[in-house]
């Protein structure tokens, strides 16, 4: 009460306007990307405070984010849009699981693409057949590969190949990997300490449920 308007923090501000909105008691609320200017410990914050507020007021809201893990975290059920038209609704779990195309698969998660041939309804791909059921024999497909499915500490894998970089992300490497008739590094997402040197030979394994096939 004491702070003129240039006075506020960006997170005074949003929670200011939030409670200017809830004054009126909407049964509805459109949020049009809210928290995109605060800083990761205050939209974490923001978080909290909204999800409390939708449950306690019992509030229909729309959210409009362009932050995947701000739409996984706050959403009951994402609607995914593209040119001004809903291509896919859902869950958060199933709308991650199991994106509609390979555009959709982008948005959710930075993937390696590698092309292939179906063949017996596998996909062949320099690192491994996957299901690729529902696609004819003889066409081509993309194998959609989320970095978290890659391990890099099997005893045996599909493929072998070379660290070509790493990069320290705290938690977790990023490390891209040059592997035999792949054009682009494989990136994977890998936790091993002491880390990986740059020109080791690895063995390298993914996992089924984080691979997406489509035509």
């Amino acid at each position: 009460l004491k702070k003129y308007p240039h006075e506020l923090s960006g997170g005074m501000k949003q929670r200011l306007a939030i409670a200017q909105a809830l004054l009126g008691r909407p049964r509805i609320l459109l949020l049009d990307e809210p928290f995109g200017a605060l800083d990761p410990g205050i939209r974490a914050d923001m978080h909290e405070l909204v999800l409390g507020l939708w449950r306690e007021h019992k509030l229909t809201v729309f959210m409009v984010t362009h932050d995947v893990d701000e739409a996984i975290r706050l959403a009951d059920r994402i609607a995914l849009m593209r040119a001004g038209r809903i291509v896919q609704t859902g869950a958060a779990e199933e709308v991650y699981a199991h994106p509609i195309d390979l555009k959709a698969a982008r948005f959710f998660c930075n993937v390696n693409e590698i092309e292939g041939q179906v063949e017996s309804g596998r996909l062949a791909t320099p690192l491994g057949n996957f299901d690729a059921t529902g696609i004819a024999d003889g066409l081509a497909a993309d194998a959609a590969i989320r970095p978290q499915g890659v391990s890099l500490d099997a005893q045996s894998g599909a493929a072998t190949g070379r660290i070509a970089a790493r990069h320290f992300l705290g938690e977790v490497d990023l490390v891209e990997l040059a592997i035999p008739g792949v054009d682009t590094p494989i990136m994977a997402r890998v936790r091993t300490r002491p880390p990986l040197e740059v020109g080791t030979e690895v063995t390298i394994s993914v996992a089924p449920e984080d691979v997406l096939v489509f035509a």
